[in-house]
């Protein structure tokens, strides 16, 4: 998912919690809050590798 996409993505959202959004669309965005997840927790696992990997060349 590329930065464009999740940032329309998250004004799709603003929507969610004003109740506009009709039933059908729930499950669709379900799908991409979850490929959301996904890559959110991809990306922090990637910068607590560099972390661990800076902290043991500093030492």
């Amino acid at each position: 998912m590329e930065i464009t996409e999740i940032t329309e993505f998250s004004e799709d959202l603003s929507g969610v919690s004003a109740g506009q959004v009709p039933d059908g669309d729930l499950v669709p965005m379900l799908q991409e809050l979850q490929a959301l997840q996904r890559v959110i927790a991809a990306v922090s696992a990637d910068l607590a590798a560099e972390a661990e990997t800076r902290s043991l060349y500093l030492r």
